[in-house]
């Protein structure tokens, strides 16, 4: 498969591969689960603020209309 494969198999799945490709892939994988957890801690972390927010003004939170990589003020 290729690297423009966005589904997680396509990026991940190796057959027959050495130890070089797997170590290789290894690393891609760890990198690729570090940005994904820290994108989930500063993007929630955005939202419970933002919902506390709206919460204490009395305003509903709009799920649909959070954009967590909007700068805070």
């Amino acid at each position: 498969m290729s690297e423009t494969d966005p589904t997680f198999a396509g990026k991940f799945h190796l057959e027959n591969a050495n130890l070089t490709q797997r170590l290789r892939r290894d690393i891609k994988l760890l990198i690729f689960l570090c940005m994904t957890v820290w994108q989930w801690a500063t993007a929630g972390r955005r939202a419970r603020r933002e919902f506390k927010r709206c919460r204490a003004s009395g305003r509903p939170f709009y799920v649909d209309k959070f954009d967590p990589s909007r700068k805070e003020e």
